[in-house]
């Protein structure tokens, strides 16, 4: 009696697992039919003005005839783009709802969709010579070098005892340009961000530069202090390069000066 009740129990047990694995498939048959397509709908909500990620997509399976126009079929098209307005959970997402972040190229919604994220947007007002003759295009990089001087004082002790002598100051002021910063890539001419790449600007007078929040302290402090200079780098030169900073002493041979200055003296 005991086997037979094992043995019922365990043909039970079977058929549970079958029917389901059964219903299982006929409902993933139905899904997959093919009155159906596979859609990108959101996964959780997701804020308007925010990049897209992966986690934030999945894909199911809906009747062709219940889908939007322009619905999208793989993450991959959107992932790294932006929405325009919130989407939220389950809906399905369309190209209307997005908004590809412009890298250089044009954005009809603003710098903002231009900067790349981490990044900030500078515009600084340059010269026919600083801003390399108006030949600059977005989607140029450029490396700013900076020209500028350091202050010091001198304390030379006087003549007399140890006890009175007397402390001399002396301000002295040393003048040195550097680069300053390296890779650095224009976004904006003048005052149109529009500008699409290979599009020349024309008597531009600002030049707009992405930097990272550090970078854009650094020239906040060189433009106060200073004078800067863009140098133009070759297409698709993204080299790093170490320089030493330049004085004075670098550009004049401080002996053969002293030697004229002291001839025309004894004239």
């Amino acid at each position: 009696m005991k086997k037979i009740r094992i043995v019922a129990l365990v043909s039970a047990l079977a058929v549970m697992v079958f029917l389901g694995i059964y219903l299982s498939g006929i409902s993933g048959s139905r899904g997959r039919g093919k009155g159906s397509v596979e859609v990108v709908v959101a996964n959780e909500d997701i804020p308007a003005n925010s990049i897209i990620k992966e986690s934030q997509l999945k894909k199911i399976y809906v009747s062709k005839d219940s889908i939007p126009e322009n619905s999208i079929s793989n993450p991959d098209e959107i992932v790294g783009k932006m929405s325009k307005s919130t989407i939220y959970k389950d809906e399905v997402v369309i190209k209307e709802r997005i908004i590809e972040k412009a890298e250089g190229n044009s954005s009809p919604y603003g710098l903002a969709y231009v900067v790349s994220v981490g990044k900030r947007a500078m515009s600084i007002e340059v010269t026919l010579p600083q801003g390399v003759s108006n030949s600059l295009k977005v989607g140029n990089y450029i490396d700013v070098y900076y020209s500028g001087s350091v202050k010091y004082t001198v304390i030379n002790s006087g003549k007399g005892s140890n006890d009175n002598k007397e402390k001399q100051k002396e301000e002295l002021t040393k003048e040195f340009s550097k680069l300053l910063l390296q890779d650095v890539k224009v976004i904006g001419l003048e005052s149109n961000i529009e500008q699409k790449d290979g599009e020349k600007g024309s008597n531009y007078k600002t030049v707009t530069l992405e930097l990272s929040p550090q970078d854009f302290a650094k020239l906040v402090f060189a433009i106060n202090n200073g004078t800067i200079w863009l140098g133009l780098r070759a297409e698709g030169d993204h080299e790093i390069v170490k320089t030493e900073d330049v004085l004075i002493d670098d550009l004049v041979d401080k002996s053969k000066l002293l030697k004229v200055l002291k001839e025309e003296f004894e004239r």
